[in-house]
């Protein structure tokens, strides 16, 4: 009854019920009329539309939605022309023409030699992208051996300078006279490599093994990053290979992005390690302070949790580990120093240390040292123990020093009184190694040798420096003054002078390259030094202190 009715109600409204195989029909005249507007219309939205992202109408002077909205229709939208920019389509037929016509007399075989490498070279010049200006074209012309010539890769030849060709040159070492071998052209890879080595390695830090490194570089086992690293850290201190100073820093700056992006820090490894630590320093080359500390501490996450800052206690040392024993406290020291005049914490705590500097110095199979796994007699050990010391200083500066203590500064209980009674004890333990200046600058561990040193005084300048008064001619009046006052003075300025003393003598001896700190080193005796001369006496204009 009801499907009987609703059939009737569809056929008076003029429909069909949809299983009706008769087709409505529509008259014409209720089909809807298309509106036509004379109205001028633009050819894009308005902004009001296209804020909202409604559709516009796009009529003049005012839209519907705008006057619905009650807003001012503004037309500040230009039409852009799609397709290609002008003649850039002519430019491309043009060169695929070309290269078409050049394809086919190479087949017919009209194309010479010469007319090939000069267009090798061109398309090589052509080239923006490349960190290296110009780059090694071998001639192509056919020779008997070219077959069995090795390749030369595009990164591994440096750019043209005033002591290399710009092309077809490449880097040669000059051979002995007692050998009869002839010259082997070096890689771009091993010249670095060989700048690192001379210029940065053990300065004080040992990061790769020297022996290691070459017999890698010689299989082609080592990783891009790590490559990459050495040739970013290496690069600066030899400019004259790539046209000035300003090339060489771009130069590393770009390789230090590269080996970055093929460092993944979520799967640890000893070349990630190692490849964060040279980036760190790369960074450092550059003054960018923060990426140097960001990169640092990747790179002791990686060697913590590698473990490396442990090894086991009587058992036998490998080589393996020997050369990790290197790495991770080359890893200490720079997060010592990086932390060193800054309020940044360090991240290696001592008391999870349990590795030596040197070697384990057992008693028995089951014991080691007395002396602890700060124990050595290497130079390496002697600033590693003095950097321990710098680390509780620092930690001790940024608690507020003698605000921030809890006993008076010269009580025995009290944390300067503890470094200092350290400090005693390092002197004691490598006053043999400091008989003569002059020859601890001749030792091949020089650098370390005076590194420490050099930290030694650093650590009084800083813990003395605050106890400076703000006349230093309140020292030498008839005023009541406290005895420890004035001994901090004299031992600050003491130390100071003795930084500038082993900084002149290093001067003309025959270290090269020095570390870092020892640029923070001077700056501290520098502003001890200005606060001496800054205040003179009153009575005949001599120093006070």
């Amino acid at each position: 009854m009801a499907s009987a009715t609703a059939t009737a109600i569809s056929s008076h409204n003029g429909e069909y019920p949809l299983g009706s195989s008769v087709r409505p029909v529509i008259s014409i005249d209720r089909l809807p009329v298309r509106r036509v507007s004379n109205e001028p219309r633009e050819a894009m939205n308005c902004k009001s539309c296209r804020k909202r992202k409604i559709k516009c109408t796009r009529v003049r002077p005012v839209c519907e939605a705008c006057t619905t909205f009650n807003c001012a229709c503004i037309y500040d939208a230009i039409p852009q022309k799609r397709g290609p920019k002008t003649g850039m389509t002519d430019g491309v037929t043009r060169r695929s023409n070309g290269a078409a016509k050049r394809l086919k007399r190479e087949g017919d075989g009209e194309l010479t030699s010469d007319e090939a490498t000069a267009t090798v070279r061109e398309q090589i010049t052509k080239r923006k992208d490349s960190p290296v200006v110009e780059i090694e074209v071998e001639d192509i012309r056919s020779t008997p051996d070219s077959a069995a010539a090795p390749q030369t890769r595009p990164g591994d030849v440096l750019p043209a300078t005033a002591g290399y060709s710009a092309l077809g040159a490449s880097v040669t070492l000059p051979v002995p006279l007692s050998s009869h071998a002839p010259a082997r052209s070096q890689s771009l890879d091993e010249i670095l490599l060989d700048v690192y080595l001379t210029r940065l390695h053990g300065k004080p830090f040992y990061i790769i093994d020297e022996a290691n490194i070459k017999i890698r570089q010689t299989n082609g086992s080592i990783r891009s990053s790590l490559s990459m690293a050495i040739r970013a850290v290496s690069i600066k201190y030899a400019p004259q290979l790539c046209g000035g100073y300003a090339e060489a820093t771009r130069l590393s700056k770009e390789w230090l992005l590269q080996s970055r992006s093929g460092i993944d820090v979520d799967e640890p490894s000893v070349e990630h390690a190692q490849a964060l630590l040279l980036l760190a320093l790369a960074a450092h080359q550059h003054g960018n302070g923060k990426k140097c500390c960001m990169l640092l501490a990747h790179a002791i996450t990686m060697v913590m949790v590698l473990g490396l800052h442990r090894e086991p206690v009587g058992r036998a040392i490998s080589a393996e580990q020997q050369r990790l024993r290197g790495l991770f406290w080359s890893c200490y020291l720079m997060d010592r120093f990086a932390a060193t005049g800054s309020t940044r914490p360090s991240l290696i705590p001592d008391e999870y240390i349990s590795m030596q500097v040197d070697s384990w110095q057992l008693a028995n199979n089951a014991m080691q040292s007395a002396n602890g796994v700060f124990s050595g007699t290497s130079n390496q050990a002697m600033l590693v123990r003095i950097t321990k010391i710098l680390g509780e200083t620092n930690r001790y500066l940024a608690a507020g020093g003698v605000k921030g203590d809890t006993h008076f500064p010269w009580h025995t209980q009290s944390t300067i009184s503890k470094i200092r009674v350290e400090l005693e004890m390092w002197a004691t333990s490598s006053q043999d190694a400091f008989k003569s200046l002059d020859s601890a600058y001749g030792l091949p561990d020089s650098p370390a040798l005076v590194l420490s040193k050099l930290v030694y005084h650093l650590i009084h300048c800083l813990i003395y420096r605050p106890f400076l008064p703000m006349d230093l001619t309140e020292l030498t009046g008839p005023g009541q003054n406290q005895s420890w006052q004035i001994e901090a003075t004299n031992l600050c300025f003491v130390h100071a002078n003795a930084i500038a003393e082993l900084v002149e003598i290093g001067k003309n001896a025959v270290i090269l390259d020095w570390s870092s700190l020892v640029g923070y080193c001077i700056s501290t005796a520098g502003t001890i030094h200005v606060h001496g001369a800054h205040y003179l006496s009153a009575t005949d204009g001599s120093l006070a202190a």
